[in-house]
Parts: C-alpha cells; sequence; structure tokens
C-alpha cells in the first residue's frame, strides 16, 4: 500500500438547510486535516436545501491550493441516506471520509481512523457511544432502533454514518442501486474488514435536527426492511405460538367442560380474542405490503437520485 495513497482524501458532507454551520465546518476541517493529507478534496451534497446553503457555497472562494470543493445540489429532497450515495459515487481518492454538515461530527476522529486503515482494514465506523445530545425520545428512539436493527439484521450496524472508507469499500458500495438505499446496512453488509472507534457528538452550534418523530418512524421502518427478510419470519414465528396458544386453550376449556362441568366463556373472551388476533393479523399485512411496495418501486428501475448541477467551486 503506496504512502502517496494517504495523501489526499474525499469528504462527503450531506447538507440540508445548514447554511450557519457550513463555513465554521469547512475552516476547522482545513485547520485539522491539512498538516496529514496534500490534498482534501470536499464533496457537499446539498439534498434540497430551502435556505441559502446554495447561495453560500456558490460565493465560496477557495484560496488554499491543496483544497477543494464540489458542490452538487439535488433536484429536490432525497433523504440523507441518498444524499451520501451521490457523494460516493462522486468519490475518486484513496480515502473517502462521510461526515455530517452540522458539525456534530469531530473532523479530528479521521485522523485516528487513517492509522487503522494503514493497519490493513477497508472500513472505520466512528461510532457515537455516548446518547447524551438531543431530546430524550430520540436518544432513547435511536437506542432502541439499533438494537432492534442489529436483532433483525443478524449484523452489528454501525451507529453512525460518521466513517472512513478505502477506495475497495467506496467502488463496492457504488454497485448498489436500490431506490431504498440505507448506507449503514449496505456498508455492514458488503463484509469487508472493519474497525471501530468510538466519538463523543458535539452539541449541534446553529440549526435543529431535521428528524421529527414521523420521519424518525419512517426511517426505522425503511431500514428494517432494507436490511432483511426476518419481519417476514417473524410473522411466522407469531403465527405459529398464537396457533399453539388456541389450540392449547381451546382444550383446556373443553377438558373443564366435559370433566369438571365448568360453562365455556362468552362473548368476552372470544371478542378479547379475537380483536388481538386481528390486530396481530393487520400488522403483519402491513409489513408484507411494505415489502411488496418496495419491491414495486425497485421493479420500476428508477434512478437513484436526481442531480440538478455540479459546479466546482474555485
Amino acid at each position: 500500500m503506496s504512502l502517496n495513497n494517504f495523501q489526499n482524501i474525499d469528504l462527503v458532507i450531506p447538507v440540508f438547510n445548514e447554511k450557519n454551520n457550513i463555513l465554521p465546518l469547512i475552516d476547522y476541517t482545513i485547520s485539522t486535516l491539512s498538516s496529514v493529507f496534500r490534498q482534501i478534496n470536499f464533496i457537499f451534497v446539498d439534498d434540497g436545501s430551502t435556505d441559502d446553503t446554495e447561495t453560500l457555497i456558490q460565493q465560496l472562494t477557495i484560496q488554499n491550493a491543496g483544497v477543494k470543493l464540489k458542490y452538487i445540489r439535488l433536484s429536490r429532497n432525497h433523504g440523507k441516506d441518498l444524499a451520501i450515495k451521490c457523494g460516493l459515487d462522486n468519490s475518486s481518492s484513496f480515502l473517502c471520509a462521510i461526515i455530517d454538515g452540522d458539525f456534530q461530527h469531530p473532523p479530528d476522529k479521521i485522523i485516528e481512523a487513517v492509522e487503522k486503515i494503514k493497519e490493513g482494514f477497508n472500513i472505520v465506523n466512528i461510532e457515537k457511544r455516548e446518547y447524551s445530545v438531543g431530546s430524550t425520545y430520540k436518544r432513547i428512539g435511536s437506542f432502541l432502533f439499533h438494537k432492534i436493527i442489529n436483532l433483525l439484521s443478524g449484523n452489528e450496524m454501525p451507529l453512525s454514518d460518521f466513517k472512513l472508507l478505502d477506495i475497495k469499500a467506496v467502488n463496492i458500495i457504488k454497485e448498489f442501486k436500490e431506490i431504498n438505499y440505507f448506507n449503514r446496512g449496505i456498508v455492514s453488509l458488503i463484509g469487508l474488514k472493519s474497525a471501530n472507534i468510538a466519538y463523543v457528538p458535539n452539541k449541534r452550534t446553529f440549526g435543529t435536527s431535521k428528524y421529527s418523530l414521523n420521519k424518525l418512524i419512517g426511517l426505522a421502518v425503511d431500514s428494517l426492511i432494507s436490511v432483511s427478510v426476518r419481519p417476514l419470519r417473524v410473522s411466522i414465528y407469531c403465527g405459529l405460538i398464537m396457533s399453539t396458544i388456541s389450540f392449547i386453550y381451546g382444550l383446556y376449556i373443553l377438558i373443564e367442560k366435559i370433566f369438571m362441568g365448568q360453562p365455556i366463556p362468552g362473548f368476552a373472551t372470544l371478542g378479547a380474542a379475537l380483536f388481538f388476533l386481528g390486530g396481530i393479523q393487520l400488522l403483519f399485512l402491513g409489513i408484507i405490503g411494505e415489502y411488496i411496495g418496495k419491491t414495486f418501486m425497485e421493479s420500476k428501475k428508477r434512478p437513484q437520485y436526481i442531480v440538478d448541477y455540479i459546479k466546482d467551486v474555485r
């Protein structure tokens, strides 16, 4: 592995209404990484921002010869994961880091991650170990989401999109063309040699999280469906368990009636059982419907994302 490979780095940064965080992020990143890399290539992917993010980046001037900035404007909001995929598709350096545009990912951790790549790893997951940032429901929801998705996917999935990839990993990821793209799941799926290091997220200085509760629930559903078919298997197991319980309960009632002369329970027991089973059936019909819907959308072979324009900032 040539040392020249470690002189250049691409930074894929998805942004959505982050006008106040962009300049501090660029300045701090350059001051942190310029002593390590000869060339730093920023790849900003604007996921349909409606504030002045577009104007701000277009008006930037880069005076440092060792810094390049590419601005990719998507035609609309496609979601963070597809914005990341767009950035990876435009990466060509041996090293590529994915970093959020809200300045909560500390860029200095990239230097530590580079040492892991030099040791022979293809992927370095920079994982959030502390759930001390954000509202209570988001902290609890994030923790439960990762526990559930790791259980259902069968893989230990990284807790964050913050990571460093070598060109082998990036080129493999470029081959994935599904619309329902979940970056953390794909990185976990490709199975290359990976390492983990920890970071503590910075508190937001400007702006707020773009994920409402509804969006977080939608993201969780899409993520689970994109990485595994185990939810469908859970429906089979639940059906078997409920059938077994129903059979045993029915046998118990029959024995009570024949040998103990107990009256058979009336409508209340029957109604509760019907409502419960009806709810279970609707739940798993919904899960099956989600899989069918995603399959239908994938069968259309639509592009993953649509780029409005690309501009190299000088």
